[in-house]
């Protein structure tokens, strides 16, 4: 019985693949996965990996420990930039003198991917996980969550159907939006338990929704 939803499954997505909008949604919400039939990747949020690297991205800018002990995806975020705008303030090629000014951008380069990462609760939990050495592949969606294949379906046909009607698409921004807190939170509670497996399970569910919010903001 499930091979035969698998194979409805794989058939309706690669007749739906060549429709547009859930085309550029599938392209940008990457899947690896034998139920799909196909497999795609992610462009990396990160030049290189930091899992190595003696400082953190949460070390660089002298983030909370008991925080970071408790749970990393609750740092506060206004310390963090106020940190940010110390920190790059005295890597500026102006101000560190008999500093080579490479090094200086060089850091100050560093700082800023640090806190952009950091900033945006997608690729903090992103990074918060490749620290942990889970993966945030999407095939933990694919494999495990037939039914919100089937969201993916109906999304898409709600925004095909939606392209000639700003008050619709306003709506569908706004159900979106909830969409996204809604992963955000559980996200924050899955890590507040270290279930490392079921964070990275929301990240990949809202990967998906800020490429749904992207394409509706593009219509």
């Amino acid at each position: 019985m499930f091979r035969q939803q698998a194979r409805g499954f794989k058939n309706a997505i690669r007749i739906s693949l060549q429709k547009p909008v859930l085309g550029e949604i599938i392209k940008n919400f990457p899947v690896r996965s034998s139920f799909f039939g196909f497999q795609g990747s992610r462009k990396e949020l990160y030049s290189t990996s930091n899992k190595n690297d003696k400082e953190s991205y949460f070390e660089m800018f002298d983030c909370d420990p008991s925080t970071l002990q408790k749970n990393p995806f609750e740092i506060d975020t206004g310390a963090l930039r106020s940190a940010y705008l110390k920190k790059i303030k005295i890597h500026h090629p102006d101000v560190a003198k008999g500093v080579d000014p490479n090094d200086s951008q060089l850091k100050s380069a560093e700082l800023t991917r640090a806190y952009n990462t950091l900033m945006v609760p997608l690729s903090r939990a992103e990074y918060i996980l490749q620290q942990k050495g889970i993966s945030t592949d999407s095939e933990n969606v694919s494999d495990k969550d037939p039914e919100f294949l089937m969201q993916i379906m109906d999304v898409h046909e709600e925004i095909s159907s939606s392209r000639d009607s700003p008050e619709k698409i306003e709506q569908l921004m706004g159900e979106n939006n909830s969409r996204k807190s809604e992963e955000i939170q559980k996200i924050n509670a899955a890590m507040s338990n270290a279930d490392w497996e079921l964070a990275a399970l929301h990240v990949s569910r809202l990967r998906y929704w800020n490429t749904v919010d992207r394409i509706l903001r593009e219509l």
